[in-house]
């Protein structure tokens, strides 16, 4: 809502951000001793956070259209 999007973009936007940043945290883990970068983790963080975006956009949606 701070920057404007439509609703699509915006869960588009969060879901993006989401698996840029599990791909970080796998890429981290390669150079940690005694840990390893998988691409299930990926798989697994990201569907994680879609659904808490989703579930986010969802509360939020209801909120606004209550407070209206």
């Amino acid at each position: 809502r701070h920057y404007k999007l439509p609703g699509r973009r915006a869960l588009l936007a969060g879901g993006a951000m989401v698996l840029v940043y599990a791909l970080s945290d796998e890429f981290h883990q390669l150079f940690v001793p005694g840990r390893s970068g998988e691409v299930r983790d990926v798989v697994i963080d990201t569907a994680a956070g879609v659904v808490g975006v989703c579930l986010a956009y969802l509360i939020h949606r209801k909120y606004v259209g209550r407070k209206n």
